[in-house]
């Protein structure tokens, strides 16, 4: 009885040490292992994978290529019939609509706007994936992390499309915001126990993004890759 006394108060104390970042990972991480999306992660963090089917505050800035780094907003014009005559005015269209779907369309730091989602859309991630359009749209409202940092930003910076696919948009994410309230889902309300919303700051460290769409006209969003974290050790985030 007392050794068994003994594991449950050290497994208290690694809750308790778990980062805000820890808490909504492993979240995340849970529902997939409940069988949303029929991905299993194990314990030892090595995703084993079935796919179950598969048919900021200030203006970013963007690198086209053959002109100097500049900056967008998204009150800008989409003028989308002049881009097939300008490759670099279609650069800067895709940017646009990459910052527009991290910062209002998502579903991770917004509310979900499912018509951007292609029907053959996936998403992957370092552990969590793939999942397609029905799965992720599930876990993204089941959770609602939006709701849980009502102040969350993904501060995105660096976008350029990639040189070897016209169509994708790659760029990095610096998430930021404060734990206020409980992350929904069974373990999101778990965590909530021992670690309470209490206002504590989150700053994730620096991650690499990516969106890849169908064509520069529709702009439908057909993969997101995320969560590849660059620089794990750089200074000031509570990523721990």
């Amino acid at each position: 009885m007392r050794r068994i006394q003994h594991r449950l108060y050290h497994q208290q104390n690694v809750f308790r040490r778990f980062s805000t970042a820890k808490i909504i990972h492993l979240s995340v991480a849970a529902l997939a292992f409940l069988g949303h999306g029929d991905c299993f992660v194990p314990l030892s963090g090595r995703p084993i994978i079935h796919q179950r089917r598969h048919t900021s505050t200030s203006s970013p800035s963007v690198v086209v290529e053959g002109r100097s780094p500049t900056s967008f907003t998204m009150t800008q014009t989409d003028d989308r019939d002049d881009c097939d005559d300008d490759p670099q005015q279609r650069s800067l269209l895709l940017c646009q609509a990459a910052e527009r779907f991290m910062n209002s369309q998502g579903g991770y730091f917004c509310p979900i706007d499912t018509t951007i989602l292609a029907d053959d859309f996936v998403f992957r991630g370092p552990v969590i994936g793939p999942l397609v359009k029905t799965d992720y749209i599930e876990v993204l409202d089941y959770f609602r992390v939006y709701e849980a940092f009502p102040d969350v930003a993904p501060n995105c910076f660096g976008f350029v499309v990639d040189q070897s696919d016209p169509l994708k948009v790659r760029f990095f994410v610096r998430a930021t915001g404060t734990y206020q309230n409980p992350l929904l889902g069974f373990l999101g309300m778990a965590a909530a126990k021992v670690a309470p919303p209490d206002g504590r700051d989150y700053r994730g460290s620096t991650e690499a993004w990516s969106i890849l769409f169908d064509d520069e006209h529709t702009m439908l969003v057909r993969c997101v890759t995320g969560g590849y974290v660059v620089d794990r050790f750089e200074d000031a985030t509570t990523t721990g």
